[in-house]
């Protein structure tokens, strides 16, 4: 059941960025991936990432494809044309979902195994 609401918000994500606007992006777990389908549900390809990666989202100019490792600890940026990784951040012990502040510099991140939510900026960061 958490999969398929990762799936359905991805989609109204990439509904509203114009240039991924038939692009899907789903987390696979168990698998380390990440999957890519087009909006009729076909796949176009997976992208091999972090360990047990759970949240995602493309930042506002769709460069960037944020992807919260469950099993890493790490919240890492990918291409999301591409699968290429760009950044990664060290987080604490089993990050599980984040947000990212308007100005999409800072990155709220829930840590489940310590029942807290920091905060990491991303300014030193290649955008």
């Amino acid at each position: 059941m958490r999969q398929q609401f990762a799936a359905l918000a991805l989609c109204w994500i990439a509904a509203s960025a114009p240039s991924l606007a038939q692009t899907v992006f789903v987390s696979s777990e168990n698998d380390d991936s990440i999957n890519v389908f087009d909006a009729q549900g076909q796949p176009l390809k997976t992208f091999a990432t972090c360990l047990r990666p759970r949240h995602l989202q493309l930042t506002r100019d769709q460069k960037r494809l944020l992807v919260l490792c469950g099993n890493s600890n790490l919240l890492v940026e990918l291409d999301p044309k591409t699968g290429q990784v760009l950044d990664q951040t060290p987080v604490g012990n089993s990050p599980e979902i984040f947000a990212l502040s308007p100005d999409e510099d800072t990155v709220y991140v829930s840590i489940e195994d310590d029942s807290v939510m920091a905060a990491y900026s991303r300014s030193k960061k290649a955008k």
